[in-house]
């Protein structure tokens, strides 16, 4: 019995040109196309998330060159420096210590108002793809600028409103709550 020998790639290639090169172009098109769609799903705009902790007012930028600059000198309108959203809404993932307290674990809208015990207000929204914050209370900035707080020891937040609908309400002040904010 004679054995024959199987034929190279490189035959294949020479013998075949045209089927050759039409199966090297179908696979460079379709990995390209995956590439593509890999990062059509999986990108978000360059301003990073927003975290909300400690049960009362701390925002803070998540990124390491971001920050909050301020608008105006009233203390009560803030940006992140630089970044663009890909959208003006946002989601919310919320971890409250006690789950009843909220009606869903996490939600998506365009504004989040968060009241306090002493009834005032931050609300963080999305205008032309940028963050903003505002407050009916000066907001103080920490040192290397990346978070926004308000209030005391005392406050809490008692309420966490989407689009003008609650989604958490707190009768005491929760230290393990947060909040994650982002596209």
């Amino acid at each position: 019995m004679t054995q024959t020998e199987s034929p190279s790639i490189a035959d294949a290639w020479s013998e075949n040109p045209v089927a050759t090169a039409a199966a090297v172009a179908l696979g460079i098109v379709i990995g390209a196309g995956a590439v593509i769609g890999y990062f059509s799903i999986m990108a978000t705009g360059d301003e990073p998330p927003i975290r909300v902790r400690n049960g009362s007012i701390e925002l803070e930028v998540l990124h390491k060159s971001r920050y909050w600059k301020e608008v105006g000198s009233a203390g009560t309108h803030w940006k992140i420096n630089q970044g663009t959203r890909l959208t003006d809404k946002y989601w919310m993932y919320l971890a409250p210590t006690n789950t009843a307290d909220c009606n869903a674990a996490k939600a998506n809208g365009d504004v989040i108002r968060f009241i306090l015990s002493d009834d005032s207000w931050v609300q963080v929204e999305s205008h032309n793809n940028k963050t903003d914050v505002t407050s009916d209370k000066v907001l103080t900035r920490s040192a290397d600028k990346k978070t926004l707080s308000y209030g005391n020891e005392a406050l809490f937040i008692k309420a966490i409103r989407l689009d003008g609908t609650d989604r958490c309400t707190f009768a005491a002040k929760d230290t393990n709550l947060h909040s994650l904010l982002t596209e």
